[in-house]
């Protein structure tokens, strides 16, 4: 299932006027996420202008829990239409959040404002690309990452 995931994202923001906001989600690595283990959501094309708020969400597993009550994580939006920004977010993951069942699996949902984008009224797209700052090389735990473009 997690796999799949993979094939169905390629459209995150085909119409992002058109269609409500969704969170796209991708998994990570299942021996561990490691620092240049990089995540990247596509951006097909985002066709209206306009203020867009960017939200990031964390899936983790109770089962093998993620073991620290923050996240340190870099969020990097390479976009055509406007100059590559990067930012380094603090995640607090100690607060309650949704857990839901997958496949006997108990996840919680973790969800964070990330930033928000000013698009010109021109068609942009890129790519909005995640990887972790953790001293820990290898984060077990994080089970899925996802992004929502979201017009305001």
């Amino acid at each position: 299932m997690r796999k799949l995931l993979i094939y169905v994202f390629p459209m995150l923001v085909a119409s992002c006027s058109q269609s409500p906001a969704v969170f796209s989600f991708q998994p990570t690595p299942e021996d561990g996420w490691e620092q240049t283990d990089t995540i990247f959501f596509p951006i097909d094309t985002i066709r209206e202008g306009g203020t867009y708020q960017v939200s990031i969400a964390l899936r983790t597993n109770t089962a093998a829990p993620y073991p620290f009550r923050s996240l340190s994580l870099r969020l990097t939006e390479r976009l055509s239409t406007i100059p590559e920004q990067s930012k380094t977010l603090s995640l607090k993951l100690d607060q309650e959040q949704a857990t839901f069942e997958s496949n006997g699996i108990s996840i919680q949902q973790h969800i964070f404002i990330a930033d928000t984008l000013r698009l010109p009224s021109k068609p942009t797209s890129g790519k909005i690309l995640i990887s972790h700052q953790m001293q820990s090389n290898l984060l077990h735990g994080i089970r899925d990452v996802g992004i929502r473009l979201e017009k305001l």
